[in-house]
């Protein structure tokens, strides 16, 4: 039986825009527009789109760094946008981020061992934090001497490890990864990737992966959930990122990626015109003013996400069509 730790049922973060002197409010920028998504125990989820799509807002809003208009955020059965108070605390420690800049994410005031420890002092505090803050370093592969030196004196891939080991302090079952190897040199990218797989068997850690990069979440995750204009527009497992997918937006990101053979590519999907605003989206299908297939169905209609299979949803009026082709 499947075990869900993180559950997202019809998330909406709507930003408010004010004009005018007495600052009213003239319409929203819907940033994250119903989205719905579970992720298994020990499992990985990549989410993927282009840049404001987004992706970055849904997980500050699992995290509540960014409040949410609706919807509801239930890690380990608990709904963390409406808990509060010592419950709320206890449910932090169960979620964790990785942020995606590496240098601005670490307080360049504070030593590694402060930057690991605080979160073990506050919410383990009858543990030894210094013999854990020396455990997460050494299982992230920083040296001990490290331990009082401060993030400046560090290069981008070991500022991520120390990013990595204080998203691990708290012990938990979520792990939240913002584009975490995206500053990073591609060869440092593979070690740091290697690393959080490694990590995620030991500690049988669930992760929600945040990239743009379609090779990145191929090599790491489970499942993968395509992400347009704040909607989820295909859901699949990663082994049909080569083949498989349905959606046209989602097959013109595979088409992006790069292929190391001179003159070899997967097809000629090439996506034309620009992503409409979030504060004015098409009313029906929000990826109908780039899709080369739009019919009248897709202007008056917005699809919902519908079964292809066990393992694959796709919101698109006419994925039997392409199906069948």
């Amino acid at each position: 039986m499947r075990s869900d730790v993180l559950t997202i049922k019809g998330l909406k973060v709507w930003f408010p825009v004010k004009r005018g002197i007495l600052k009213r409010t003239v319409g929203h920028v819907k940033a994250v527009d119903g989205v719905s998504l579970s992720l298994p125990r020990g499992k990985t989820l990549g989410l993927v789109g282009e840049s404001g799509c987004g992706k970055t807002t849904l997980a500050k809003a699992c995290v509540r760094l960014v409040p949410a208009m609706e919807g509801e955020v239930k890690v380990v059965g608990k709904d963390i946008l409406t808990e509060g108070g010592a419950s709320l605390r206890k449910l932090r420690a169960q979620i964790q981020m990785i942020f995606q800049d590496p240098f601005s994410s670490l307080d360049p005031k504070m030593t590694v061992g402060n930057i690991i420890g605080e979160p073990i002092r506050f919410h383990r505090p009858e543990e030894d934090a210094v013999a854990l803050v020396h455990h997460y370093m050494e299982v992230t592969g920083l040296r001990k001497e490290a331990f009082n030196r401060y993030p400046h004196e560090f290069s981008g891939g070991q500022r991520q490890r120390i990013g990595i080991a204080r998203a691990l302090a708290t012990n938990p079952a979520v792990v939240v990864c913002d584009e975490p190897v995206s500053a990073l040199d591609v060869s440092i990218q593979a070690r740091v990737l290697n690393l959080m797989k490694r990590l995620q068997k030991e500690m049988n850690l669930s992760y929600l992966f945040i990239s743009h990069d379609l090779s990145v979440i191929r090599h790491i995750a489970d499942e993968v959930a395509v992400m347009y204009l704040g909607h989820i527009v295909e859901r699949f497992p990663a082994d049909s990122i080569a083949k498989g997918t349905l959606h046209p937006y989602t097959q013109a990101l595979i088409s992006s990626i790069p292929i190391p053979e001179p003159g070899r590519r997967l097809d000629d999907s090439v996506l034309e015109g620009e992503t409409p605003s979030p504060m004015d989206a098409p009313a029906g299908c929000t990826f109908q003013t780039r899709c080369p297939h739009r019919t009248e169905l897709c202007v008056a209609t917005r699809p919902v996400l519908e079964s292809v299979d066990e393992h694959h949803e796709v919101a698109c009026h006419h994925w039997r069509e392409w199906s069948r082709g």
